[in-house]
């Protein structure tokens, strides 16, 4: 029998078990030999991403909204809308004004909410859930020249569950550098996935923006894309500016991962996570918290 999964809840100051989101999905495509097969010739693939994404925005989907959300205890006071036309619409579902908030003075906020993993530089010896190898600059960004910032730098990964909130927003006021894209596969981010395949956030399509704050200094801001989202829309492209808070985008449905890499000595991950993640085990947090904070 597998363990559970577990993660540390900063609100509720305790390690919690961890309801996965289809696992007996995820383990028969990646412990299966059968599983396995499927995965490699369909599941990975766009074509299957973009059918899933169909049934997804059609009427047939709505059945599963009350489903999921009394199994997994979504409190829907805390957003907008309260019917649905689909699964997708409520999968987007949006953040009631001032029910999140980002940090007034200089600390930066989490960009996502999800389960995070931070580090204050990649360690090739790390194993949980993606070996150090697999989380290098120049493997996740794709492009050495632009990797060589960001060498020795933290990195700050929030994993983002299916039946979470999928915006991803700006950390911090900053001026867009460089945006670009890195095609690939849509392996799952879950972390049974991850366990079997650790080379995934290397492996899936991936969208990366380059932005600079004065005192952050370069950060590596990149969206993952995952089996069953059908796409990582960009709400403004063609910004060269952004503001901490601002909403960057969103994904369609499916479970996705944002991760964000800094400067060598700029900022440091806040020492509660950082203490987590060090023992294995991913923080729950909520979007706009401190999550980061410059160096003394």
């Amino acid at each position: 029998m597998n363990k559970p999964l577990q993660y540390w809840d900063r609100y509720k100051n305790k390690v919690l078990s961890d309801k996965i989101y289809a696992d007996w999905f995820i383990k028969w495509c990646y412990e299966n030999r059968i599983g396995k097969l499927f995965l490699d010739y369909f599941f990975s693939k766009k074509s299957f991403n973009i059918l899933y994404g169909l049934y997804k925005t059609s009427k047939y989907s709505l059945k599963q909204i009350q489903t999921d959300i009394e199994q997994y205890s979504v409190d829907m006071d805390l957003f907008k809308k309260e019917k649905f036309n689909n699964y997708s619409d409520f999968f987007l579902r949006e953040f009631k004004d001032g029910i999140r908030v980002f940090p007034v003075e200089e600390n930066l906020g989490a960009f996502a909410e999800g389960r995070v993993l931070a580090f204050n530089r990649v360690d090739a010896q790390h194993k949980y859930p993606v070996k150090g190898e697999f989380l290098t600059p120049e493997l996740l960004l794709g492009n050495t020249k632009i990797a060589n910032y960001f060498i020795g730098g933290p990195i700050i990964i929030i994993r983002l569950c299916p039946i979470d909130y999928h915006h991803f927003h700006y950390p911090l006021d900053g001026k867009i550098i460089n945006r670009y894209k890195l095609t690939g596969n849509y392996h799952s981010v879950n972390v049974l996935a991850l366990k079997n395949r650790d080379d995934i956030f290397v492996k899936n399509e991936r969208e990366v923006t380059i932005f600079e704050n004065k005192k952050y200094g370069k950060m590596a801001y990149i969206e993952v894309g995952a089996m069953c989202v059908g796409k990582i829309i960009q709400k403004n492209p063609s910004s060269t500016t952004c503001s901490k808070g601002e909403l960057k985008g969103h994904f369609e449905f499916g479970a996705s991962t944002v991760i964000l890499i800094g400067e060598k000595d700029k900022w440091t991950p806040s020492e509660d996570i950082l203490v987590n993640s060090q023992k294995n085990i991913e923080s729950y947090i909520k979007l706009g918290d401190e999550i980061a904070k410059l160096k003394d």
